[in-house]
Parts: C-alpha cells; sequence; structure tokens
C-alpha cells in the first residue's frame, strides 16, 4: 500500500509486493519487510527504509502528515514521525491487520484485521484501541465518510460491505456485493 502527504511532497510506500511495479531505483528489495519513506517531489531519490518485520501492509498518512502509520503482521500498528522518520510507537491492535484510514479530522485511525475478521478504531492522540468491531471475513479495504462518521469496509472473503457507526462503534448494514 501506499500514502501521500497533504502537500503530495512525500510519498509512503509499503513493499508488500508492491516493488514489482517500481523501478528498479525506488525498490526497497524483494521480499523485504521494510518501509521506504521521503520520496521527495522531481528527481527521484528514496530518503529512508525503515525496518518494519513481519510483512508490512497499509499504511497512512495523518492529515497533518507530521505522522505515518503501518500495520504489520505482527498485530499491530507502527507510529512514524515523518519529521525524524523513526519509528516512534506501536499500537497493538487485532490479529493480523492489513488496510488502514484515518478520519479527515485524524482523530480516529482504523485497521482492518483480516485474520480476526475484525475492526480496531485507535485514537490517535492517545494510540489505544477504543473499540474493536465484527465485521464480514477477510477485511481489507476502508474507506472513511468525509464528516468521519462512518467506516465503509470490504470484506473480500464473504463478498460484502459492512458499514460501521464510528461513533456508536457498530454495523448498521451489511450489503452483499456479489462475487
Amino acid at each position: 500500500g501506499f500514502g501521500i502527504t497533504g502537500d503530495d511532497f512525500v510519498v509512503k510506500i509499503v513493499d508488500q509486493g508492491l516493488h514489482r511495479w517500481l523501478p528498479e531505483r525506488w525498490r526497497p528489495g524483494r521480499g523485504s519487510d521494510d518501509v521506504v519513506v521521503g520520496i521527495p517531489h522531481g528527481p527521484i531519490a528514496i530518503d529512508t527504509t525503515l525496518p518494519m518485520g513481519n510483512n508490512p501492509q497499509g499504511t497512512v498518512v495523518h492529515p497533518d502528515g507530521a505522522t505515518t502509520y503501518v500495520a504489520h503482521s505482527a498485530d499491530s500498528v507502527a507510529v512514524i514521525d515523518a519529521a525524524t522518520q523513526t519509528v516512534v510507537d506501536t499500537i497493538t491492535v487485532g490479529y493480523a491487520p492489513n488496510g488502514l484510514a484515518i478520519s479527515a479530522d485524524g482523530a480516529r485511525l482504523f485497521a482492518a484485521n483480516e485474520g480476526d475478521d475484525s475492526i480496531s478504531i485507535v485514537d490517535t492522540v492517545s494510540r489505544a484501541v477504543i473499540a474493536t468491531v465484527g465485521v464480514g471475513q477477510n477485511p481489507e479495504a476502508l474507506a472513511v465518510s468525509p464528516d468521519g462518521a462512518t467506516l465503509y469496509v470490504a470484506n473480500a472473503q464473504d463478498d460484502t460491505v459492512s458499514v460501521i457507526d464510528t461513533v456508536s462503534a457498530t454495523v448498521t448494514a451489511t450489503v452483499n456485493v456479489g462475487n
């Protein structure tokens, strides 16, 4: 996965097979468990490669551009400080998180935990899970409504979309989208 800061100056890339689509000079290494951060606009150069371990998956950049979140198979989300390009914290979430999304105001982070069919809702200030919501099988992709009140979860295994009220942390609908 990848994320772009608000000013489109820095691209964050998680190497989850994505390397095969990148020019050779951008690749962090085949089969690596690294995250590439800081690809400046203009001539392409990689500033930093951060070892993540355990199969990094989804990534999302906080709306203020100061923090990047990276999900990895160690049942956690790494918190990366964009200025220092270092991992400053780790948030324990559900089993095998992959997809991430963040509310427009940056107050809530959402992690799709494909291993236990759940969504972790994280308060980004305290960096704590404030709710866990059960969804369909193998949740992967997430989308947050512009007002942050609704989260949409694509569940790959059972071909459904779970609709979550983010305030009450409840599933309000499950939509069958077919094969």
